[in-house]
């Protein structure tokens, strides 16, 4: 009997994932000048910023990975694509025009809205594909 239980590894995985692609996203090799531009900020603004946004890097992507793998046990996710089609979903109803809504009535750049939410949406569709991809069964021994 097949019994379903988290992939610790994947979700490790992911948290990793997720810290590696941000930082790559932020940076000046994709959108650092073009973020800090709508954010009219330069790499001196950020000279010795505390740990503090790290810290909730990391806890938000533990958590978010955890949920993401409890949801697909759930609702019995067992590859890949169904995987990216719920991240998407969950991205898009949950985050993005969220964030697009709070931006607009804050009167920030709708080009600031796509930066901060694509790495969102980067990151949730590579923990889809890899925790709706990768194995959640254990066998049960009678």
């Amino acid at each position: 009997m097949k019994h379903q239980r988290i992939n610790h590894l994947a979700v490790w995985l992911c948290v990793i994932m997720f810290q590696a692609l941000s930082i790559l996203w932020y940076s000046p090799v994709l959108f650092a000048d073009k973020w800090m531009g709508y954010l009219g900020k330069t790499f001196n603004d950020f000279k010795g910023e505390s740990f503090t946004g790290l810290v909730f890097s990391v806890a938000g992507a533990i958590a978010f990975s955890y949920f993401l793998a409890w949801l697909f046990i759930r609702l019995r996710i067992d590859n890949g694509v169904k995987g990216l089609f719920i991240a998407i979903a969950v991205a898009l109803c949950c985050f993005v025009f969220t964030t697009f809504t709070q931006d607009s009535f804050s009167l920030r750049s709708p080009g600031l809205s796509l930066i901060n939410t694509g790495i969102i949406l980067c990151n949730y569709c590579m923990a889809g594909v890899l925790l709706g991809s990768w194995k959640k069964y254990r066998v049960a021994q009678n």
